[in-house]
């Protein structure tokens, strides 16, 4: 939302500099246009052979002529240019007669009836009177046009620069309104889809966030019904053996060795079976949070001798971001316990452009990732979770290099 109105903005402070520039066209080109019809309907029937001859009565009818079409304001002066650059006529007298060199662009005129506007600033010879007034600028037209016998001349007319800024105010006042209107409305709607788009992609992430927990959940229940069946059926069958193993070898002496090291046995598989119960039923969050949760397993690696550093910034999770972050850090910390021999483990998360990122890194023994296709059941358990999650986990490892095991998850909240 905040770009589009930055956008928004961008165009509106462009589209004032384009109308403005077109409106100061447009009000040039309006007034060549006046220059040109004020030559033909206020000039051109005084423009006569006479004139060109410096005759006393026709400079006196043009001389009429020019005043009357001065007196009304639109035009500040009149200069009427011979083909070899001399003023035959100007309301200027001193400086009827002289001679000055023309632009090209305005010797072209002679003998055409187009016209050229431009911005006089006043820096040619015959400007000096005009810049002497104190004038800084005025709007400068060329009109070629002839006699009444055919012979070519130029019109110079001079009209405030004024004339183009009102125009070019009036008509900005009517199209940058119209302009703003359309860009206002642009954000408007722009606004109302991003609104929609926000509140479906909410709806979407909720949806998400409900069939994770519902995946979650279904898990959790799959490994209470996987321990409760190992519990009730395989360990108290072989719990079951090892006493009958025991009391086997106490009424059978001469087999008592034997029976006694099967019994040991027996009971150390119920052991190891008791650890993978533990660490296969789903656990939960504490109220401390997930660091409070992993507390036992850096204890636990404390008493083996490895130093575990937590690194973890201050990020804002959602429930069910906090319970697979947990899941993670734990089921990484026990491979760390059970197979990496390290002595140093980081555990870190942190917000990565709207990402989280959990790694677990040891400095263990390693292992070669092309040869773990299958993995620990932990970690393949894990991977689906956070798959389904629509994250990533990837194992980074090589022999006697230790191993990192990184998780990306988006952020929902």
């Amino acid at each position: 939302m905040v770009g589009s109105i930055v956008i928004l903005g961008v165009l509106e402070l462009a589209a004032v500099r384009i109308i403005d520039n077109a409106a100061t066209e447009v009000s040039l080109d309006e007034a060549g246009s006046f220059g040109a019809e004020s030559v033909t309907l206020a000039l051109a029937p005084f423009l006569t052979d006479e004139l060109l001859a410096s005759d006393p009565s026709a400079r006196a009818a043009i001389d009429e002529a020019g005043r009357s079409l001065l007196r009304r304001g639109e035009i500040d002066h009149i200069k009427i240019w011979s083909d070899e650059g001399m003023i035959l006529w100007s309301d200027e007298r001193s400086l009827v007669g002289e001679t000055f060199d023309l632009d090209a662009s305005d010797r072209r005129l002679f003998g055409s009836q187009d016209y050229t506007v431009d911005v006089s600033h006043l820096d040619k010879i015959e400007n000096n009177l005009e810049a002497a007034s104190g004038t800084s600028r005025l709007l400068e037209v060329y009109v070629g046009a002839a006699t009444t016998s055919g012979t070519p001349v130029v019109v110079e007319i001079y009209a405030p620069y004024e004339l183009v800024t009102q125009r070019a105010a009036a008509l900005r006042q009517k199209f940058i309104p119209v302009m703003t209107a359309a860009l206002v409305v642009l954000a408007v709607a722009q606004l109302l889809l991003v609104l929609f788009l926000s509140r479906r992609l909410a709806r979407s992430e909720r949806r998400h966030t409900k069939l994770l927990e519902r995946l979650i959940e279904s898990s959790d229940a799959e490994r209470r019904r996987v321990a409760a069946e190992v519990h009730d059926g395989v360990v108290q069958n072989l719990i079951g053996i090892s006493f009958g193993l025991a009391a086997l070898a106490e009424s059978t002496p001469e087999r008592a060795e034997p029976l006694s090291e099967m019994a040991s046995s027996t009971r150390a598989a119920v052991t190891s079976l008791r650890s993978l119960l533990g660490s296969i039923y789903p656990v939960e969050v504490p109220p401390g949070g997930w660091v409070a949760g992993i507390d036992d397993l850096v204890d636990a690696l404390g008493q083996l001798g490895v130093d575990v550093r937590l690194e973890v910034e201050p990020v804002k999770l959602t429930p069910t971001e906090e319970l697979l972050i947990l899941r993670v850090a734990r089921e990484a910390l026990r491979n760390v316990a059970a197979h990496a021999r390290a002595t140093e483990v980081v555990v870190r998360l942190i917000d990565r452009r709207g990402r989280l990122v959990l790694s677990v890194s040891d400095n263990g023994s390693g292992f070669e990732t092309s040869r773990s296709e299958d993995g620990h059941i932990g970690l393949r358990l894990i991977h689906d979770v956070i798959q389904d999650a629509g994250g990533e986990m990837t194992i980074e490892s090589a022999v006697d290099d230790g191993t990192t095991l990184t998780v990306e998850l988006e952020v929902t909240h």
